[in-house]
């Protein structure tokens, strides 16, 4: 194969690939600094942990299955809302940062 069709072709992959990762996450970051609220969907599904400012444990953990919506919205109040599934809950109102992360699989 020529190179620069070698060039193209190695692009083109690169490009799908990037568009394919941009649609699902394993994770979703809020800080009330930027106030950037993100609700996506879950790359792979799993448990995902809702970690609160710098607390080494997490507040929750859900299961979520590939596909399903996770993040941190506005509701009705002006407040800040987590949600994973068909799970959701308030932050404080001093919350500075909160992700979801998801937790390492564990062999059973």
């Amino acid at each position: 194969m020529p190179k620069p069709v070698r060039s193209i072709a190695l692009l083109a992959i690169c490009l799908s690939g990037c568009a394919f990762f941009t649609k699902a996450h394993t994770h979703v970051v809020y800080t009330r600094a930027s106030n950037k609220l993100t609700v996506t969907h879950v790359a792979k599904s799993g448990q995902y942990a809702l970690y609160i400012d710098n607390d080494s444990i997490p507040a929750v953990v859900q299961l979520l299955k590939k596909s399903q919506r996770f993040g941190f919205e506005e509701n009705d109040e002006g407040r800040i809302r987590a949600i994973a599934g068909d799970y959701a809950t308030v932050l404080p109102r001093d919350t500075k940062a909160a992700q979801w992360k998801p937790l390492p699989y564990q062999n059973r």
